[in-house]
């Protein structure tokens, strides 16, 4: 800890003057209720971590070693999984009685330690199925056969014609039965010119495979048969055809894909078959946990005698998949170009590799569907050419209708079981996953899956047993349900089923009408998903007094959508996160709806970024960015339940940063969970401050990636807003505002082409001509089909707010009080004196990212606290004034590691900002506060009475000795300039050197029970094998003799021990000083110290690293996968050793270390271990007693 209010001697090649504020805080009775959540945070304020329970290795020991440890570690509760993830199976298998038994008593130990208890809602983490789901109760989608047929007679090749129908007689086929599970919705015919086959039999030459694959199977028109692709690189597939055909859209049908899956594939055209053009590239991936993938590839018609398809896949890098092709379709027709199936054929849609392309394309269908197609262009269909003759099909899909003669299409449209299950669960808990839009299905599934444990946990239901959890989505999508018709048409006024053929890729009516009806398909689905799946569990939840958490970042459990019917809406963010916009969506609804706490699936990590290498200093950065997003609840992930006392123990397979009371580190666990609790307790006060309302699109998808946040300006805060939030909002003078606080000044609509409501444009008008600043483009055309039926409205709302304007010679317009621009985002803010909430030097150049410069957060609290927190994201010190906008009242610093708080000591105010002095290490944080009625306090000019250089109060934000700013110039409390001259500090300090005498904590790894040192040396580069491999915690120790006035003249003295790998608690005299777990590894010593001698203890602990990589040349009787296999299995335990599964058994492990994933090898590189040093005591003065 860097002391406040310093002075020391120093040689300057400058003269640096300045005017010491006279602080005279008002005197309070008691603490704030702010203040006082700081010095002790509720329990609502620590983190929650994920407990999961591995395969059936349960034992009650270790469920109250794990609460205890959890317990004291300053952690408030855990959220319960079962899973069956890479592990063999223990005995406490899922659902049985006894599994019950332990899941009760896990609740009575966690009540009588005081910590909440949250069911994961389904075996598995994703998402909400298992055994009792029978395909008729799973999630559905829609599927589709096509049946040409020709009808004697003259053709008719469009509208209800007057012509005699003629009688046809035809066995359709049953589309795809999956889980043997199918029922029919509709059979409709078409006219068949929108839709010509291009790999007709008849047209075929011929259907080669570079990989000897026959492709008959794949070209058959039938989704049963499927031609098998073995697991190599790529695939290349050529076919031959008679003569010229012209194609516009490609698609392809994959089963038996293993997960996760994706690939790259590309279509190329030729006239020769020898010089091949291509035509469309593509990638794709499969759903999670569905084992196939649907693809379909639109593009500007092509004509060609040679047509080649190209693909390679994966399971995993540089590991190609096996796959089959059930499907495989050229076609020609008037498909909308880019159409998204995926929402619609569950297919993985091409998606373009750069982000901004991705976008891009995802709204061209849009932008064109603008443009309605003039009457009688070829393979457009109008309503009346779709013959309904579902009442003419028997059981067995024969078919016996007439038709007007010509060319027709007949589609046979049903629906089946998507397949979709549960994982990853164990085998008694794995199943099906339950239908999200049918209503009693939920229902259903909530009693089967939580509803014995809620009602065995009798009163602690509600008390203990506090919250349900949804993870993250990994079910892929469904888009049909039983009912789904009647759904339809009670949201949107009018039946979706005569439509039908929209969903094939096929244009009614125009494009324009064809889009907004899919808008109001997607709109459908995405009602249910909020009404009736997740509506329904936070109602059953309700009932018996427990939260619903769900993650909600995207996938059908959107924020903007689910908001209302989540409770503690939940983001995710990795170890080696960088931009984590997924927070910010939780983030946003969040603060829309007035729901002050916002989780987070925490430090997620893989093997690259953990693998028992994390410690505590690797979790600074990615959470204080976490915090910086707008996330105040972090839910760690994870914590593997600890059956046996055997270290370091299980783990959830390959996943999570090692939370578990066997980790080296987990006892200085507590220094690291109240910097996190003394942080989310601010962070969840009052309403997040922004001052920009990113409006997404009506449909949902994400308007803004990674390349347009990049454009925003640093120094402003954002909130997603869909057009759902808008009409709860009220403005006023130019300001956006909802009535528990939260206020917006400037609306930013997407950059890419989107479509919007008649109602979200009237809103945006209303909000401009009361003073509000509307920046970016216009949409593209209306959302939905009600809007459509009304264009000319639509038409007239864009024309009077974009009317006239461009992106260059003419981008801004007055519209009553308020201005609509079309210029870049900081440019406009800019223009209209929108002055950043924070500013620091360069902050101009810099984008609002979060990736650069200095991330914040700023919160308004209900007493009007204003509560900044601000993070250096840079890779080097800053420095610098940092300008807040408030006015009027004295900043005071918060110190979230150390838990103390200050006055600034230097601060100025200039018009509507306070200019604060910031000095931050990199990845240092600070809490800012300007505390309501906390006026500005009186200045006296005082002069150092010697040369001096000053440093200003940071608790912890920067430590060490060094100058407010390089050469920098303060005038009666006021920044002036920066000094010519270059500073140069002669620092008094004493290196503590050799000898340390060095003991080892644990006992039991073969290390001497203590050596001495001369001087400081890694452990891992010790002479000494087992001191070499040795992981835990090594004391070091050493006296310091002080004289008797060591402290006189207001002298403080800090302990620095340079580097250190990786956790240091500092002791001096029996009593604990501090714990070290990110630098900068200082200390003050001062109140601790006595004249005389004084005994100093630093006791480092590392990781286990050292220590596994050293078990590697142990022999064991147990194996793991060797690599080569897959990356996701790679490692695993293949069988428990005797002494884990029968710990009675006498057998032991020869080993010191035991952990269910093996991460090393013998010759791996060992970590930095110990103290490195080097070591000083530093002496002070204070300048401000």
């Amino acid at each position: 800890m860097s002391p406040p209010h310093i002075l020391r001697p120093a040689t300057l090649a400058f003269c640096w003057l300045f005017s010491v504020i006279s602080f005279q805080p008002p005197v309070f009775s008691s603490p704030t209720p702010l203040e006082s959540g700081f010095d002790q945070p509720p329990a609502t304020a620590r983190p929650l971590t994920w407990w999961h329970w591995i395969a059936g290795n349960v034992t009650k020991a270790g469920i109250t070693a794990d609460l205890t440890a959890m317990k004291e570690a300053g952690i408030a509760g855990v959220q319960l999984f079962d899973a069956g993830i890479y592990l063999p199976s223990g005995p406490v298998r899922y659902g049985t009685d006894n599994w019950h038994d332990h899941v009760q008593f896990a609740i009575r130990e966690a009540a009588r330690l005081d910590l909440d208890v949250s069911l994961m809602n389904t075996p598995g983490w994703s998402a909400s199925g298992g055994p009792w789901v029978t395909p008729e109760r799973s999630m559905k989608k829609l599927v589709w056969t096509e049946t040409g047929v020709v009808v004697a007679g003259a053709e008719v090749t469009s509208g209800k014609s007057q012509v005699p129908s003629v009688a046809v007689a035809v066995r359709l086929p049953q589309p795809e039965a999956k889980e043997n599970f199918y029922r029919d919705i509709a059979v409709l015919a078409v006219p068949a010119d929108g839709a010509r086959p291009v790999l007709d039999a008849a047209n075929i030459v011929s259907a080669k495979s570079t990989s000897g694959v026959r492709l008959d199977a794949a070209i058959d028109g039938d989704p049963a048969t499927a031609a098998a692709f073995p697991a190599q690189p790529s695939h290349v597939l050529t076919f031959a055809l008679r003569a010229p055909a012209a194609a516009s859209r490609l698609a392809l049908q994959l089963n038996g894909l293993e997960m996760p899956f994706k690939g790259r594939g590309a279509l190329r055209a030729s006239d020769d078959g020898t010089t091949f053009t291509v035509v469309k590239e593509f990638q794709f991936e499969a759903a999670p946990d569905a084992g196939e993938a649907q693809i379909t590839v639109g593009f500007k018609p092509v004509t060609a005698r040679f047509f080649r398809v190209s693909l390679s896949t994966t399971k995993a890098p540089k590991q190609p998949a096996a796959f089959s092709i059930a499907e495989l379709s050229l076609t020609h027709d008037a498909a909308i170009p880019e159409l998204q199936p995926n929402r619609i054929r569950m297919n993985a849609s091409p998606v373009p590799r750069a982000a901004a392309q991705r976008s891009e394309d995802k709204f061209r269908a849009k932008r064109e569907a603008c443009h309605v197609r003039a009457p009688g262009v070829a393979a457009v269909l109008s309503r009346d050419d779709i013959h309904d003759l579902t009442a003419f099909m028997k059981t067995d899909g024969s078919l016996s209708a007439k038709l007007p003669p010509g060319r027709w299409t007949i589609l046979r449209f049903g629906f089946t079981s998507t397949g979709a299950k549960n994982h990853p669960a164990v085998p008694e808990g794995h199943g099906l996953e339950i239908d999200k839009l049918d209503a009693d299905a939920v229902a259903f599934q909530f009693e089967q899956s939580v509803g014995r444990i809620i009602r065995d946990a009798g009163p602690f239901a509600g008390k203990t047993l506090t919250g349900l959890l949804f993870d993250s989505f990994e079910a892929g999508f469904q888009n049909w349900t039983d009912r789904f018709p009647e759904q339809f048409r009670a949201l949107h006024g009018y039946d979706f089923v005569p439509l039908l053929p929209l969903v094939t890729g096929r244009v009614i009516e125009s494009q324009a009408f064809a889009d907004c009806v899919l808008h109001d398909f997607r709109a459908t689905v995405n009602h249910g998903f909020k009404e009736n799946y997740i509506g329904v569990m936070q109602r059953l939840a309700h009932a018996h007094g427990m939260k619903l958490y769900c993650e909600s970042y995207g996938g059908p459990l959107i924020a903007a959508v689910n908001g209302p019917k989540i409770d503690v809406l939940m983001g995710e963010f990795w170890l080696h996160s960088r931009f984590p916009s997924r927070l910010k969506f939780a983030a946003s609804a969040a603060n829309l709806l007035d729901k002050p706490v916002v989780a987070a699936e925490s430090l997620s990590a893989r093997p690259e970024e953990d693998g028992w290498g994390a410690s505590l200093p690797a979790l600074k950065r990615p959470g204080d960015h976490a915090f910086a997003s707008g996330i105040n609840r972090f839910i760690l992930h994870t914590y593997a339940h600890q059956p046996r006392e055997s270290a370091p123990g299980f783990t959830l397979g390959r996943y999570g940063t090692r939370f578990n009371r066997l980790n080296t580190w987990w006892p200085h666990l507590r220094a690291w969970t109240d910097y996190i609790a003394r942080s989310q307790f601010l962070l969840q006060q009052g309403w997040r401050h922004a001052d920009l309302l990113l409006l997404q699109n009506e449909d949902l998808g994400h308007a803004f990636p990674a390349t347009e946040l990049k454009r925003l300006p640093a120094g402003y805060d954002f909130d997603f807003a869909y057009p759902a939030s808008l009409p709860a909002m009220r403005v006023e003078n130019g300001v956006i505002s909802l009535p528990h606080g939260p206020r917006w000044r400037v609306v930013v609509t997407p950059a890419f082409p989107w479509a919007a409501e008649a109602a979200t444009l009237r809103w945006l008008r209303d909000a401009v001509r009361s003073g509000v600043l509307l920046v970016g483009n216009p949409p593209e055309c209306p959302a939905g089909l009600a809007d459509l039926r009304r264009q000319q409205d639509f038409d007239a709302l864009v024309a009077e707010l974009w009317g006239g304007l461009s992106a260059g010679e003419n981008p801004e317009k007055q519209i009553g009080a308020g201005f609509v621009s079309r210029a870049p985002v900081g440019e406009a803010l800019k223009a209209h004196g929108i002055i950043r909430d924070l500013a620091w030097p360069g902050a101009e150049a810099l984008a609002g990212d979060g990736e650069s410069g200095l991330g914040f957060l700023h919160r308004r609290t209900a007493a009007g606290d204003d509560v900044y927190f601000v993070f250096n994201y840079t890779d080097t010190t800053f420095a610098a004034p940092v300008d807040f906008r408030v006015a009027g009242r004295r900043p005071e610093l918060w110190d979230a590691l150390s838990g103390k708080r200050a006055p600034a000591p230097f601060f100025e105010t200039q018009g509507a900002v306070t200019r604060v002095p910031l000095s931050l290490e990199t990845n240092a944080s600070v809490f800012v506060v300007f505390p309501a009625g906390a006026p500005l306090c009186r200045a006296r000019p005082c002069v150092a009475p010697r040369m001096t250089d000053g440093e200003n109060s940071r608790p912890d934000t920067r430590s060490g000795p060094t100058a407010l700013l390089p050469g920098t110039i303060f005038l009666n409390a006021r920044y002036y300039q920066p000094a010519a001259g270059q500073s140069a500090f002669r620092i008094p300090q004493s290196a503590l050197e050799g000898p340390w005498t060095l003991e080892f904590a644990n006992k039991t790894l073969g290390t001497p029970d203590s050596i001495v040192l001369e001087k400081l040396v890694p452990w891992n580069e010790h002479d000494d094998d087992a001191i070499r491999h040795y992981s835990g915690t090594g004391i070091y120790r050493k006296t310091l003799k002080l004289p008797a006035d060591f402290a006189a003249g207001a002298r403080r003295l800090i302990l620095d021990l340079g580097q250190v790998a990786d956790i240091a608690e500092v002791r001096v005299n029996g009593r604990i000083v501090a714990t070290l777990w990110t630098p900068p590894r200082r200390a003050d010593l001062t109140d601790f110290l006595r004249a005389g001698d004084n005994a100093l203890e630093i006791r480092v602990t590392n990781t286990w690293v050292n220590r596994l990589i050293g078990d590697e040349r142990i022999p064991v009787d147990y194996g793991y996968q060797p690599e080569g296999t897959s990356k996701f299995t790679d490692g695993r335990l293949l069988e428990l050793p005797a002494w884990i599964s029968n710990p009675e058994g006498g057998a032991k492990n020869p080993r010191h270390t035991f952990s269910t994933w093996k991460h090393y090898d013998a010759d791996s590189p060992l970590h930095p271990a110990g103290l490195l040093g080097p070591v000083r005591l530093e002496a002070y003065r204070e300048l401000i007693p």
